[in-house]
């Protein structure tokens, strides 16, 4: 979600003024009925857009919008008609300030999320419960487990993250969300029995959801400034070499794969990538005729070169809410055996995501072209990592990066082999049997 420009911002405000000016005239001048109805209309349409512009954020499976707790509502007191026609004037409200495609495809979801949620209430009743509760009991489960799905199959998709791991993953990630937008819509619902205040009851049950997740809400949007920030370091200093144009960003996305291999959650999976796109990012202080010299380097250049660990991590420090990528920029460069820099850190007292950046850092470096060599092959690459697993790599990491990147062979074309033997061939090429 990126912040609006301020024409973008004041025509959203701008709409949204004539939205409640709208509210409280049109019952006052149209017949009873149809009044009620617009003005209904006008409430949920302001409410949806208003939460349409705030969303939690969930790296990495984006944003999840709080708009279920106004369109359960408008469902549960309205009916299907009424909430759908809201979805579309927020709609038309956002065309103000956003895309129009961007603003079509959620809209297109929210109906179709919305219509299964009807459709699913009005077959199944929840028996001992009024009429009002049942459907937000119906429509919360199925709403939530429609966004899920959906949203899962995108994740698997984008990130080619398998759709058992990406329903696992939004199930932990948004499930408990989503009950609590279902929540607030049947304590609203249920509220307008005691209090007369149907009418206003989507934006009641917009104002309650930003109560509860406005702090949340602020610190998506710093995190989001923090990664928006590491793209913009990570690609400056690519663009100082233009041998390794996008090298951070590739190496960033390998991260994220192998830490899945590994089995880290995706959470965890995401702050690897971070430190992947930060590892090198000190190299911005490096001066060209060293960090761009086609042969090796001096005693003093190197030293110069070293440096760059520690610029690193003072980059990253500076960056709020990055203190947990910290540890594994700062020993990005650290080997197993004790012969990295800059502290000769070894063993586990290398944090994994450190482990994994420096095997996707150096397979990214062998298969890139350089002016004193040419890029080796996938393959090649690998055979050459793996003869240094165990001193200067972790021998799981240097498997699970055959298992993430190695072709199939040609008998695995035909019949695909479970990922288990792939794990098992590559620990054996990290441990070669020794010669009698």
């Amino acid at each position: 979600m990126s912040p609006l420009g301020s024409g973008a911002l004041l025509r959203f405000f701008g709409a949204a003024t004539a939205c409640l000016v709208a509210i409280v005239a049109v019952p006052l001048s149209a017949p009873g009925g149809t009044g009620r109805l617009i003005a209904t209309v006008l409430v949920t349409a302001l409410s949806v857009a208003a939460l349409e512009e705030m969303p939690i954020m969930l790296p990495p499976a984006g944003t999840l919008p709080m708009t279920a707790s106004v369109t359960l509502t408008t469902l549960a007191l309205f009916g299907w008609a009424t909430v759908s026609m809201g979805i579309v004037g927020a709609a038309a409200i956002r065309l103000l300030a956003r895309p129009v495609g961007h603003v079509a495809s959620r809209a297109v979801l929210e109906l179709l999320l919305v219509t299964a949620a009807a459709g699913a209430s009005a077959v199944v009743l929840v028996p001992s419960v009024g009429r009002t509760a049942s459907i937000v009991i119906v429509g919360t489960l199925v709403y939530g487990l429609g966004r899920t799905v959906l949203a899962a199959e995108q994740l698997h998709r984008r990130d080619s993250l398998g759709r058992v791991r990406a329903l696992s993953f939004l199930g932990h990630a948004t499930g408990l969300h989503l009950l609590v937008f279902g929540g607030v819509a049947g304590v609203v619902a249920l509220g307008t029995l005691v209090f007369p205040l149907r009418l206003w009851a989507p934006g009641i049950a917009a104002v309650f959801t930003l109560q509860l997740y406005l702090p949340r809400i602020v610190r998506g949007r710093e995190d989001e400034h923090a990664v928006a920030a590491t793209a913009v370091l990570a690609n400056a200093v690519d663009a100082k070499d233009p041998y390794t144009a996008d090298h951070s960003a590739d190496v960033a996305a390998l991260c994220r794969r192998l830490a899945r291999h590994l089995g880290q959650t995706e959470a965890r999976a995401h702050r690897i990538y971070l430190a992947g796109l930060l590892h090198d990012v000190g190299k911005i202080a490096v001066p060209d005729n060293i960090l761009l010299k086609p042969a090796p380097l001096t005693s003093e250049e190197r030293l110069v070169m070293v440096r760059h660990v520690e610029d690193s991590v003072q980059v990253v420090q500076s960056i709020p809410g990055l203190s947990d990528v910290v540890p594994m920029v700062a020993a990005s460069h650290e080997h197993l055996d004790g012969s990295g820099y800059p502290r000769g850190l070894r063993g586990d007292e290398i944090v994994l995501g450190a482990r994994i950046n420096l095997v996707v850092d150096a397979y990214s470096a062998l298969t890139t072209n350089r002016p004193y060599r040419a890029a080796r092959s996938p393959e090649a690459a690998l055979a050459e990592i793996e003869t240094h697993a165990g001193t200067e790599f972790d021998p799981q990491v240097v498997a699970a990066l055959r298992l993430a990147v190695a072709p199939p062979a040609a008998s695995d074309a035909r019949r695909p082999r479970p990922r288990w033997v792939a794990l098992l061939r590559g620990l054996r090429a990290a441990y070669p049997r020794p010669r009698r």
